[in-house]
């Protein structure tokens, strides 16, 4: 079995414990296989392990993979089919309507592109791009992350209401002109009839075939509350528990989302789907722009996560989430790209910058809305978006502690310029 030793002039160990006892200047990791075996300073290890292959040098930073906590896993993205941003709703039919593609080679590009700026693990918010074969897209995409080396949380979502507007599909059809009104719903009847399979049928055999695999984990989503009925939520949530697995669910992305939940529900959906028993640690909402603070509170108990996605928010008009209220309440965060970076690079580390600049702002006299101890960097907080699995399994070890852990890492040189 392999041995290798990462040698970096920095190396953060603990991202929750910057600036602090989170770096060791001039450490050392040793892997052994996939495995994290210790950490530590460099020439202690190496003295200790001569045979270890070396890898970097003083001049190299070392730190965690990134994860990228929310993402449709487009890599030709809306934009790439002129579709231009606007309000989430009216954004949504043209995200939805972009051509299929060959999936398989959209995830490779995809993850090409995730890795690229250090993403080692995506959450992966499956979307289809052909609606009469969803099932063969699940197949394709999965087989392109077994093939990149990147881990990933595949998120099978499904619904069952609410497709064209929040409201009854069938009374919003009937408003409009004869022919259209026909068109439209021969379109539904052929969509109902499609070849995707029964939602839980493909959840089994994706399972079947991954349940042993490293890299892949299956995380089951009713897509959000506003298009999923109550017995749904009820039979998808069960169903993860069975499962032991997480649930990943759009939560209040945009205004429009908080007033039709407000009138539908006649109150909170935060805590609607609290009664229904979905707000546990192996839960995680997507967005969650709209929280206020009751939501975030009860959410915080829970064990909630909340996938904060700043860029899509901002290009889709949809506002910027509570974020520093969410951290004082002990909720927590994890940041996504959603697909939808600003720059359109799917950038995780500008994402960060950009969630950092964001949330700096001052709320009242409290100059620190981002604690330090929440440096938008991977710690525990991105991996329990994964249902508490991913997390134990492959998070680096603290030179304090253990090692025994998936050696996910990245490795960049640092340049230096003097003027």
């Amino acid at each position: 079995m392999q041995t290798t030793l990462l040698h970096g002039g920095h190396l953060i160990t603990d991202p929750a414990a910057l600036t602090d006892d989170g770096v060791i200047t001039d450490g050392g990791v040793l892997v052994v296989g996939e495995q994290i075996e210790a950490v530590g300073p460099f020439d202690a290890l190496h003295k200790a392990h001569p045979e270890a292959t070396v890898l970097g040098s003083a001049h190299h930073l070392v730190m965690p993979g990134l994860i990228n906590a929310h993402h449709p896993g487009s890599g030709i993205m809306a934009p790439h089919f002129w579709i231009r941003d606007d309000y989430l709703e009216p954004w949504m039919p043209d995200f939805l309507s972009m051509p299929p593609l060959d999936l398989y080679l959209d995830t490779l590009y995809a993850t090409m592109r995730m890795i690229r700026s250090g993403v080692t693990c995506v959450l992966h918010m499956a979307y289809p791009r052909d609606w009469w074969d969803t099932g063969e897209e699940s197949r394709s995409t999965l087989r392109a992350y077994a093939d990149s080396g990147m881990r990933v949380a595949y998120v099978m979502a499904t619904q069952d209401r609410h497709t064209l507007v929040y409201g009854d599909d069938a009374a919003f059809i009937k408003t409009l002109p004869p022919d259209l009104a026909q068109r439209v719903g021969t379109l539904f009847d052929e969509l109902d009839d499609a070849g995707g399979g029964d939602y839980f049928e493909l959840v089994e055999e994706h399972r079947e075939q991954y349940v042993e695999h490293s890299r892949v984990r299956l995380l089951l989503s009713p897509s959000g509350p506003e298009w999923c009925s109550d017995e749904l939520l009820v039979q998808i949530n069960e169903a993860a528990e069975r499962m032991d697995t997480g649930l990943h669910l759009h939560l209040l992305e945009s205004p429009l989302e908080r007033a039709f939940a407000e009138r539908f529900y006649g109150g909170s959906v935060v805590e609607h789907l609290d009664r229904l028993g979905l707000l546990r640690p192996a839960t995680s909402f997507a967005h969650g722009t709209w929280l206020n603070e009751a939501e975030i509170a009860l959410a915080a108990e829970r064990g909630v996560t909340v996938c904060h996605n700043a860029s899509s928010n901002l290009r889709l008009r949809c506002g910027i989430a509570p974020v520093g209220a969410m951290i004082d309440a002990g909720l927590n965060v994890a940041i996504g790209m959603d697909s939808n970076s600003l720059a359109n690079d799917e950038n995780m580390l500008g994402e960060m910058r950009l969630v950092r600049n964001l949330h700096r702002l001052p709320r009242g006299l409290n100059f620190e809305a981002l604690p330090r101890r929440t440096r938008c960097l991977p710690h525990g907080g991105p991996g329990r978006c994964q249902g508490n699995h991913l997390r134990r399994h492959y998070w680096p070890a603290h030179p304090r502690g253990g090692g025994g852990r998936r050696a996910d890492r990245l490795h960049g040189h640092v340049r230096v310029s003097c003027r």
